[in-house]
């Protein structure tokens, strides 16, 4: 019963400790989140204060010369503007509300950003009203004077050309923004008035004209056209002024940050290490109390799994009457009679492990065996078979050389099939191991150039050049029937997808005792894509070539497959319409060796 008690209370005990634990690191989870979220509002309201300023700039910019913008007296930019403008009191009065125990002097600047918002909205709000009263084109005061202008004009008794000059007096000031154009434009229409001073209607026309085009004068100053002018020109200072303040802020809020920080930090570190040090003391005392008699028991058992249960290692039973001495008893029996059978498990276990390997290679091999057959057989034995059909339901009706094409076509069905249960003949082969992988020392040059010889009258039906530009004497060590067969593979796919009058090139290269082979072709090419599948069983890949050839698309698997078993690989790049690179290595064979070969041979005869 005492370990039962012991356990009960040392579990107790760090249930205590780790809700403490919790406790500690939950409230300062909530002071960092506090303090997170308030230096993350202050810079949300800092952006929104810089996105307002420059939707102020882009109301003047774009909507002051939009008539939609006089009509409807409303505007995109200003809603848009408004809305950050609230959004930004919100994040204020958030700011206002923290928890956090930020310095007065911090907390009374912050007070003040709300002054700014208010003097920016009241800018604004008398730059909006000003911009509306003075208007556009044919709108507000604009709009009034051009109808007097328009009223001039259209007086048959008044001369023309100085209404006509004092419409371009009034142009070149709205475009320039000078006031010689109002000089002029007060002196053409006091010259006017002079004339036909006798005519009311003239008069009282001219007199509208000049009072609209003097308020509009007025008006720009007030809105500010010229630089350092009129309300744009507080509205943009206002706004330097509100971001260099804010920078401020800025500043002694990542100085009050790290203060925060720093005085979290103090308090983890000081609880953590209480709780460490507290920990390990009663952690310390409970554990000797609980191990003194497991330890003698983990010596025993660490001793018997050295030893393999081999029941040369004396069994300890603890005097003691608790639960450990019991287990003691108990585990001695249990220790003998896994002894007498551990060695037979062992042995039974070790043959079924080499069984299940061997299985599951061979259910591999049937795998990717079946799902070549099912892929590649299924088409050729439809068309064979559709072809025969033809022939037999139809030949009355089918002439002679429509016959001869079929025949053709059955024939080279049957050629592809042939080719094909030798491939798949040769891939079970080759899985299975039954491949006599044998290295000899080769001629990669006649190798090469062997093979070209046997794939010479396919290429010229296409007219497809084939060069070697292997150097000669150049000694690998290969199996030879492998490196024919890749060799060929390569070769006659490059041929495959090759245009007429295209070359099919075969490299060589030496580097760090190897012999880098290249068939190089300036084909169709392919995809990524394509190249990433070609040498994958599962997705075996198999198209037709220029020429409409067809394959059976086992030739690069088998050529992989083939070469891995002589420590080589293959690997391949190329680009569509470019061709194809095919590179595979082999060991080098040094003059050297090559001579010490040929004397020894000359020995033996």
């Amino acid at each position: 019963m005492m370990i039962r008690v012991k356990l009960f209370a040392s579990y107790l005990f760090f249930i205590l400790l780790s809700s403490l634990s919790g406790l500690v690191v939950w409230w300062l989870y909530a002071q960092y989140r506090e303090t997170y979220h308030f230096f993350e509002n202050f810079n949300d309201l800092r952006t929104k204060i810089q996105q307002n300023i420059a939707l102020s700039q882009r109301f003047l910019l774009y909507e002051t010369i939009n008539p939609e913008y006089y009509i409807e007296k409303e505007s995109e930019i200003l809603d848009e503007r408004k809305n950050l403008v609230q959004s930004a009191y919100r994040n204020w009065e958030s700011l206002k509300k923290n928890r956090l125990s930020i310095d007065e002097k911090l907390m009374q600047a912050i007070d003040s950003i709300k002054w700014f918002l208010d003097e920016d909205e009241k800018i604004m709000k008398s730059l909006t009203e000003a911009i509306q009263l003075r208007g556009f084109k044919d709108f507000g005061l604009e709009g009034k004077m051009r109808s007097y202008a328009h009223q001039l004009e259209q007086m048959k008794q008044i001369d023309l050309d100085r209404v006509l000059l004092l419409r371009r007096w009034e142009k070149d000031y709205m475009l320039r923004n000078d006031t010689i154009y109002i000089q002029r434009f007060k002196k053409v229409l006091e010259s006017l008035k002079a004339d036909f001073q006798y005519s009311k209607e003239i008069t009282e026309a001219l007199d509208s004209y000049w009072v609209n085009f003097r308020t509009i004068v007025n008006l720009d100053k007030t809105i500010g056209k010229k630089v350092n002018e009129g309300l744009n020109s507080q509205l943009q200072v206002h706004g330097i002024n509100t971001e260099k303040y804010l920078k401020n802020i800025a500043h002694l809020l990542v100085h009050e940050q790290q203060e925060q920080i720093g005085r979290l930090q103090k308090v983890f570190w000081f609880a953590l290490i209480s709780m460490i040090v507290f920990g390990l003391v009663i952690s310390f005392w409970f554990s000797k109390a609980l191990t003194k008699p497991l330890i003698a028991i983990s010596s025993m058992l660490n001793s018997i799994v050295k030893n393999n249960f081999d029941g040369k290692t004396p069994i300890v039973v603890l005097k003691s009457k608790d639960e450990v001495g019991q287990m003691t008893q108990d585990l001695a029996l249990m220790i003998e009679k896994m002894s007498e059978n551990f060695t037979t498990l062992r042995n039974m276990n070790q043959k079924l492990t080499e069984s299940e390997k061997a299985l599951k290679e061979y259910n591999q091999i049937k795998d990717k065996f079946f799902s070549i057959v099912a892929h590649d057989l299924r088409g050729p034995f439809n068309t064979l078979k559709g072809l025969i059909n033809l022939l037999i339901n139809y030949r009355e009706g089918l002439s002679k050389e429509e016959v001869d094409n079929f025949i053709y076509q059955i024939n080279q069905t049957v050629i592809n099939l042939s080719n094909l249960t030798n491939n798949l003949l040769t891939w079970a082969l080759a899985q299975t191991e039954g491949v006599n992988i044998q290295m000899h020392t080769l001629d990669l040059r006649d190798a090469v150039e062997d093979t070209i010889k046997l794939l010479q009258s396919g290429a010229e039906n296409k007219a497809v050049r084939l060069l070697n530009f292997v150097p000669p004497d150049l000694k690998v060590a290969a199996d030879e029937n492998v490196l024919y067969f890749v060799l060929r593979n390569l070769i006659s796919n490059a041929i495959k997808f090759s245009y007429k009058n295209g070359e099919v090139k075969v490299s060589s290269m030496e580097a760090n005792g190897k012999v880098f082979v290249q068939v190089i072709d300036n084909g169709v090419g392919m995809e990524q894509a394509l190249v990433d599948r070609l040498f994958k069983i599962g997705e075996k890949v198999s198209s037709q070539g220029t020429d409409k050839e067809k394959g059976t698309g086992l030739g690069l698997i088998l050529s992989k497959e083939f070469l891995k078993k002589c420590n080589s690989d293959i690997s391949v790049s190329s680009k569509v319409g470019s061709g194809s690179i095919f590179t595979f290595y082999l060991p080098l064979v040094e003059k050297e060796v090559v001579t010490e070969q040929v004397k020894k041979l000359k020995e033996q005869n």
